[in-house]
């Protein structure tokens, strides 16, 4: 899938599974949400996993809330921020995915 806006495209891997979708992302550059809300459009299933920068590293709190509060709307079960998410987003969404925030990085390797 490729997702674009009026500065940039962005593309995302979204892989169709029984439980529901995961989305791959990259740096996720036009906005996670938007990504996301993209992605919601498209596919028939609820999105379960979502794996990649979510491009938060110099976002305040209140933005970070809002897009833990969309992935809630979502429904999505299980995050694996990466590389761009930012230490300060990835506390938040350890504190509000608890049990379901995956530390992954470079090599990282799970089953899902």
């Amino acid at each position: 899938m490729i997702y674009r806006n009026a500065l940039m495209f962005e593309q995302a891997l979204v892989i169709n599974r029984p439980k529901g979708s995961l989305v791959l992302t990259g740096c996720g550059h036009p906005g996670i949400r938007n990504i996301l809300k993209v992605v919601s459009e498209k596919i028939s299933t609820n999105i379960d996993w979502v794996i990649g920068g979510f491009h938060l590293h110099r976002s305040f709190k209140k933005t970070i809330s809002n897009v833990v509060q969309d992935f809630n709307s979502l429904n999505v079960q299980h995050v694996a921020p990466c590389h761009c998410t930012g230490q300060k987003a990835v506390g938040i969404f350890k504190e509000n995915f608890i049990n379901k925030l995956h530390d992954i990085g470079t090599g990282s390797n799970f089953t899902i």
